[in-house]
């Protein structure tokens, strides 16, 4: 029996097995897809690398601090009326810049006395200039105003005189020295240039102007790297013995955003420094102002020079430019001020990579002013 009962039993068990319903099968698990190891963050590869790394974010800082910028306010509001009033006046050969080197190379809008159509083109904005040149002859030099003591040139020769690139000068100037890095390579380039000259309410003609700035490097690649733009404005009413200048805050580029674009440009400055045998000696500011009275050029030479030396205030004034001018240290205080980079213009990466010290508004007066020597002997109609 007990071997049938263990048959038996042995039987019952596999009914129960057949009778049961199957157990349920576990679902597979999902499968995850191989996930690749985050990159490496870049770190710099050297010393000079990494201090240029952190000099470019801090001067990328310093282009936006509140303090940087009130007292750059504060520098263009120190400029008077009176002081540009005395440098145009004393300047006639300026109307005839305007005309023969700047009416043809930047934007200028010309509103007539009395209304009718704006004035744009250069031939007619010189033809406009004539006719009321003569008009303000035969009224015996007025040119509007109501009164205001605007010399003996008259108003609208004030404005024509100013309607140019030396108008901002004191504006370059301050940006220059606020936002010049020579170890960095940085510098101020105009990109575009607009002025409108107002007539329509003869007791209150006006000036008014404004520039599209770059603030610049030389990136990774040996061109142009763009870290920020802004816009300076300038306006000038003789009837209100009113000067205004103003910069906006500066917007940074796209570039500026991505750490790998700074840290690639920092690669370059700190292989470029090594190549030059240079410690960041700092390319020197515009040297001097060029000095001469532009013989060849005459008055109008001269007047070239001149504005150079606006455009740079307290570089070189009368010198032979030797490249010395000192480099800008960083914006301090104001969330790092870069590496300093001073230098005394004798070397160093500045030396040999420096764009310029001066705006691309202030190269182009050179090129001007060769030209001006034989244009002048066309330009008698003019003055």
């Amino acid at each position: 029996m007990d071997g049938l009962d263990a048959l038996l039993a042995e039987a019952a068990a596999e009914r129960e097995v057949k009778r049961s319903p199957p157990p349920p099968v576990a679902a597979a698990a999902p499968r995850v897809a191989p996930v690749a190891p985050p990159p490496a963050s870049h770190q710099p590869s050297s010393e000079a690398a990494s201090e240029l790394h952190a000099a470019l974010k801090g001067y990328i800082a310093h282009l936006l601090c509140p303090d940087a910028l009130d007292a750059l306010s504060l520098a263009l509001a120190s400029r008077t009326y009176a002081e540009v009033e005395e440098y145009i006046v004393a300047r006639p050969e300026l109307s005839r810049y305007t005309l023969s080197a700047e009416v043809g190379r930047m934007s200028y809008t010309v509103f007539p006395s009395g209304g009718g159509s704006p004035v744009t083109e250069p031939g007619a904005i010189r033809a406009y200039y004539a006719r009321q040149s003569g008009d303000a002859g035969r009224d015996g030099g007025g040119g509007g105003g109501g009164g205001v003591a605007a010399s003996s040139c008259g108003v609208a020769e004030l404005l024509w005189r100013a309607a140019n690139q030396s108008l901002f000068g004191e504006v370059l100037g301050s940006l220059q020295e606020a936002w010049l890095e020579p170890r960095l390579s940085t510098c101020v380039v105009a990109t575009a240039s607009s002025l409108r000259l107002d007539f329509r309410d003869e007791t209150q003609p006006r000036l008014d102007a404004s520039c599209e700035l770059a603030v610049q490097t030389l990136g990774a690649s040996d061109e142009p790297l763009v870290l920020a733009t802004t816009q300076v404005s300038v306006s000038l009413s003789p009837a209100r013995r009113e000067l205004r200048q103003a910069v906006d805050k500066p917007r940074l580029a796209t570039c500026c955003i991505f750490d790998e674009r700074i840290l690639e440009t920092a690669e370059a400055m700190a292989r470029w420094e090594a190549a030059s045998g240079g410690g960041g000696g700092g390319g020197g500011g515009g040297g001097g102002g060029g000095g001469g009275s532009g013989e060849g050029g005459g008055a109008l030479g001269g007047l070239a020079a001149g504005i150079g030396r606006l455009m740079r205030p307290g570089r070189g004034e009368g010198e032979g430019g030797d490249g010395s001018g000192g480099g800008g240290g960083g914006g301090g205080g104001c969330g790092g001020g870069g590496a300093g980079g001073g230098g005394d213009g004798a070397g160093g990466s500045g030396g040999i990579r420096l764009l310029s010290s001066l705006s691309a508004i202030g190269g182009s007066v050179a090129s001007a002013a060769s030209g001006l020597a034989q244009e002048s002997a066309n330009l008698g109609q003019f003055g």
